[in-house]
């Protein structure tokens, strides 16, 4: 997904939107970071029997910054030499939907 932008939701909760699908086409006029890569671990959230509490957090990598990951938490986050990034990732389920009316999508999100 090469695309990436921030918007706050209406819980206040800073919410990082990528995209495979450039927003500005159909007419989003905010900030847009290019050349993104997103990469989501599978099952953060899980707590299975006698580990740990899971606390998912979204890091971008210090050796390349346009690279973002899920993590289970902030331990895994650093020893992987990645830096917290505040907010969650949030990763259209139906881009078309968004590919369609990325304002629109935004705006609904956002509620």
């Amino acid at each position: 997904m090469p695309y990436r932008v921030e918007q706050r939701n209406a819980g206040g909760v800073l919410e990082h939107v990528f995209l495979d699908t450039d927003p500005r086409t159909a007419g989003y006029s905010g900030p847009v970071e290019e050349d993104v890569f997103i990469s989501e671990e599978s099952n953060i959230a899980e707590w299975p029997e006698g580990s740990e509490r899971p606390e998912p957090c979204l890091g971008r990598s210090i050796g390349t910054p346009k690279q973002y990951t899920t993590f289970r938490n902030q331990q895994e986050m650093r020893a992987a030499k990645y830096e917290l990034i505040e907010g969650i990732a949030v990763v259209p389920a139906i881009l078309s939907d968004f590919s369609q009316d990325p304002i629109s999508y935004l705006r609904r999100i956002a509620k």
